[in-house]
């Protein structure tokens, strides 16, 4: 099944674009870089989401307490890991956030990096093609190279 997610929210503008076109999920991006946001601007962007829209927090090799803190405030509804994370660490996030998804976020430049995940407790693998946010497609034949993947629906 295919999930729509808006990701690099930063503005009030943006909200309301998100709310018009109502994705599954919009994202707010904590990383360094052009995207990132305070958790305080990302609370304040979060209460104007319509409740029907997950946000989600957009992390790249971040302290799990401060994912832990906008979890625990609904300031997000949902992870995305999109560094080194481990599985220890979305385990760890699993248990802690047993109604929170994870999403694994997978560079796809080889067929093999999806094999890495095939076994992974996120709910889902959102695949990339290595960058994030650059609007740039990955070869989507690794996909099938990589073989069947049985957890996450491919």
């Amino acid at each position: 099944m295919t999930k729509i997610k808006i990701c690099g929210l930063r503005r009030p503008e943006d909200i309301q674009a998100v709310n018009q076109y109502f994705p599954d999920y919009a994202g707010f991006v904590f990383a360094p870089g052009k995207c990132q946001i305070t958790p305080g601007q990302a609370e304040k962007l979060s209460r104007m989401l319509n409740p029907n829209i997950c946000p989600v927090g957009v992390f790249v090799n971040e302290s799990e307490d401060i994912i832990c803190r906008l979890a625990d405030s609904g300031v997000i509804r949902a992870i995305q890991f999109h560094g080194q994370e481990t599985e220890e660490q979305i385990h760890r996030m699993k248990n802690r956030f047993p109604d929170i998804p994870v999403i694994r976020a997978v560079s796809m430049k080889q067929d093999h990096e999806l094999k890495r995940w095939d076994a992974s407790e996120a709910d889902y693998l959102l695949l990339d093609a290595g960058s994030g946010g650059t609007g740039h497609t990955f070869d989507h034949s690794l996909i099938t190279q990589a073989g069947a993947i049985q957890n996450h629906g491919f």
